[in-house]
């Protein structure tokens, strides 16, 4: 997934560059996941500005009803991009 983030670390204008394998609902469920991140913004001399990030996801599939989902995965960045401020993957307080 790739998105613009704001000089305030929230994403937006977020696109899916891959599904697999696709029709499960993956790429859905990335965008709405998207909304609750905040990530430390790029800055240019010591300023936050608008920048791009990669964020790779993976989802895993569970047969078993029975057994509890797995945490949310924490995104990691690629060298030279924003860095995540709030890994929970939910919004802050």
């Amino acid at each position: 997934m790739r998105c613009e983030v704001s000089p305030g670390g929230k994403l937006f204008d977020c696109v899916i560059l891959s599904e697999s394998p696709s029709g499960c609902g993956f790429s859905a469920s990335s965008l709405k996941a998207a909304k609750l991140f905040r990530v430390k913004p790029a800055t240019r001399d010591r300023v936050p500005i608008q920048s791009s990030i990669t964020i790779p996801l993976k989802w895993q599939l569970n047969d078993d009803p029975a057994v509890a989902p797995a945490p949310p995965m924490v995104p990691s960045t690629s060298p030279g991009t924003s860095t995540p401020s709030n890994t929970t993957g939910q919004a802050p307080n």
